[in-house]
């Protein structure tokens, strides 16, 4: 049974992250994993944080941390 390609979807059509996101990124993971979140849960919210910053970038204002999380 031969696979078919993949459907190119909206994920796929992310911008890299600048620097400054991808660390904002790497925290929240290693954040996620020293509180001992369930491997699925941190798959899940790393990738909702990953739209947001390619989206958004990692300077874009937030009110008081509401959307995103960072471990410092």
């Amino acid at each position: 049974m031969a696979s078919q390609p993949r459907a190119v979807g909206e994920l796929d059509r992310l911008s890299s992250l600048i620097p400054a996101a991808q660390a904002l990124l790497d925290d929240f993971r290693h954040h996620a994993r020293q509180q001992g979140w369930d491997e699925q849960v941190q798959r899940l919210a790393a990738r909702s944080l990953r739209i947001l910053l390619a989206r958004l970038g990692a300077d874009a204002p937030h009110p008081r941390g509401r959307y995103l999380v960072s471990a410092r």
